[in-house]
């Protein structure tokens, strides 16, 4: 109860969380739309749609947490520090840069999954599915930036506005393509690129001010980020490589349910991390200048997360079920699994910040090889196994052994730095004493 009632007593921790309701209402806006329209869907979408939506868009969330290259983490880390002129053109510059390298780089990549879909024999077609997600994720990019933009400035209920208009886009859309059209697959991803698209066109035209790439800007955010860029690639077999496995099985039904329950699972995602995404900017200023109020940060959000995985974990098989029409009712049984998943994925955000934020991107780099390997070999293992519950069972694992390692790693440095602070101590000590030189016991420690 303490850590609650100083959460309570806290001014500026209590104006975070009102700040908080307005990352909150484009979810809640969303979830009471899919409330309407989810069941409409449900009745006019085939498993098979399900199945390629699912399949692409786990290529598009490789692309979308790739082709940013992490670039946003500078901006974030020296925004406290740099003038509001500076931080304009830092964010310029960036998502310029973001813009031409992108072009040339998603070019590549829509040959290399054609060669790849040809040798595979992939079940899915490949075009006009893997254009609509490339040009979705190409856009997407400059949506996260505003996003970014307007949660450092403390300006969320700006946002809002763009994230509501998106949705409405987005379902709108999606319901005359499925259900007046009958264009499948094809018309709920193109509904969400339409929707997504707008916004990121807006993004780029507010953000990007200055039309020249300062490239000492691009250095210095890839001598921060390129650790970060290399943890996204390490991390893509362990996100996103359970449904290009599981495509392999040829069994749409459970393929269907599993892309459902991610779904569902993940409007629990977005509930609980826009708590977090409001928080974040003081999670990089007190990683620096308070560690009891960062206690207090995690308790809270993470008190929040769990309290709505318990509450989903009793409902969600009556409201999946009644939410697809009792169609996809299998659905829950993922769903129940990949909440935790995302559970334990919210922690090892909120602790990849506080690594940022004290600048050691190498230890997180070194800690997701080790995640990768021993995550990607466990993927393979299970999925040829259990099948698909057994690649839902490994993304929790996966990420509570992130989560773990994540915390030893931190639990070492802050050691060492302790050591570090007691040595330098003693040493300032000796000097100022007249003492030319510490003894071997007292340097060696």
């Amino acid at each position: 109860m303490k850590p609650l009632m100083n959460i309570l007593n806290n001014k500026r921790l209590l104006s975070t969380a009102f700040n908080s309701i307005y990352f909150m209402i484009p979810s809640i806006f969303s979830m009471l739309i899919q409330l309407f329209t989810t069941p409409i869907f449900a009745r006019n979408l085939s498993p098979t749609d399900f199945s390629i939506i699912g399949y692409f868009t786990a290529i598009g969330a490789i692309y979308s947490s790739l082709i940013n290259y992490s670039l946003f983490s500078y901006y974030m880390r020296g925004f406290h520090a740099r003038s509001e002129e500076e931080n304009n053109h830092v964010i310029s510059t960036t998502v310029l840069f973001l813009m031409l390298s992108n072009m040339v780089f998603l070019a590549v990549n829509y040959v290399g999954w054609s060669i790849y879909f040809r040798l595979a024999r992939v079940s899915f077609p490949f075009y006009p599915y893997l254009l609509i997600t490339y040009i979705n994720s190409f856009l997407g990019v400059f949506t996260g930036a505003l996003f970014m933009y307007y949660k450092m400035y403390k300006k969320p209920y700006r946002f809002m506005w763009y994230s509501i208009l998106s949705t409405i886009i987005n379902i709108g859309l999606g319901l005359y393509l499925v259900v007046n059209l009958h264009l499948g697959a094809t018309g709920k991803l193109l509904a969400i690129m339409c929707g997504n698209g707008l916004v990121g066109l807006i993004a780029f035209r507010l953000l990007c001010r200055e039309l020249v790439i300062d490239w000492q800007v691009i250095r210095n955010a890839f001598k921060l980020g390129y650790p970060m860029i290399v943890i996204v690639l390490l991390s893509i077999p362990v996100t996103n490589l359970d449904k290009l496995l599981l495509e392999r099985n040829r069994d749409i039904i459970n393929y269907s349910y599993y892309t459902i329950g991610m779904q569902f699972s993940g409007y629990l995602m977005m509930m609980y991390t826009s708590i977090y995404q409001a928080f974040e900017p003081d999670v990089y200023k007190f990683a620096n200048t308070s560690k009891r109020k960062l206690g207090f940060l995690a308790f809270f959000i993470f008190g929040f997360a769990a309290v709505c995985n318990l509450i989903f974990a009793l409902l969600s098989k009556p409201v999946i079920g009644f939410l697809t029409s009792y169609r996809y009712t299998g659905a829950a049984r993922y769903a129940n699994i990949f909440v935790w998943s995302n559970y334990f994925l919210l922690m090892t955000m909120f602790l990849a910040a506080v690594f940022v934020a004290k600048g050691k991107t190498l230890s997180l780099l070194w800690r997701k090889v080790a995640v990768s390997m021993c995550g990607t070999g466990l993927l393979y293992y299970s999925v040829d196994r259990w099948g698909f519950m057994g690649a839902a069972g490994t993304r929790v694992a996966v990420n509570v052994f992130d989560c773990a390692l994540m915390l030893f790693i931190g639990l070492v440095l802050l050691r060492r730095g302790r050591e570090s602070a007691v040595n330098a101590t003693l040493k300032s000590a000796v000097t100022n004493s007249g003492i030319s030189s510490l003894p071997n016991s007292v340097g060696s420690q």
